[in-house]
Order: C-alpha cells, then structure tokens, then sequence
C-alpha cells in the first residue's frame, strides 16, 4: 500500500477529522483512509445514475425552465411600469 504525507492542514479540517474519527471510534488515520477512500468512490459514481436521483426527488413534478420564468417576470415588470 502507498503513503502519503499532508502538510499544511488548516487546524478547524484536522478538528473536525478528530472528532469524526472519536464519533466513529477510529483512529485520525483510520478516519483520513476512510474519508478519501469515500471521496474517491462518489466521484466515480456514474453521473446520470445520480441525475436520475436527483430527477426522483422531484417526485415526478415537473420543473418550469428558469428562463421562460424570467421572461415571464420581465413581461410583467414591463407591463407594470408601462401602466399610467
């Protein structure tokens, strides 16, 4: 296995690291291993697998087009201002 040596971490991410790893009742390197190992596996995550999640939130609703929604709202806004 490969090592690797991190300098220059900024005190509140090593904080955070520690009691994450004292939550999970690990080790700060067992907790580094871990996280980087998760970081890697999310971003090899096919991203169409996560766009059709992310779609399956929506609960089927569809969602409007923001740019028909501004053209809508600058209409408006016109109308108004050109309104006596």
């Amino acid at each position: 296995m490969g090592m690797i040596t991190v300098r220059d971490i900024d005190d509140s991410v090593l904080k955070a690291l520690t009691d994450r790893a004292s939550a999970a009742g690990r080790s700060l390197e067992e907790e580094v291993r871990e996280t980087l190992a998760q970081s890697v596996r999310r971003s090899h995550e096919d991203f169409w697998e996560r766009a059709d999640r992310l779609r399956a939130g929506f609960g089927g609703s569809v969602v409007s087009d923001s740019g028909v929604i501004s053209a809508e709202m600058r209409e408006e806004r016109s109308q108004r201002i050109g309104e006596p």
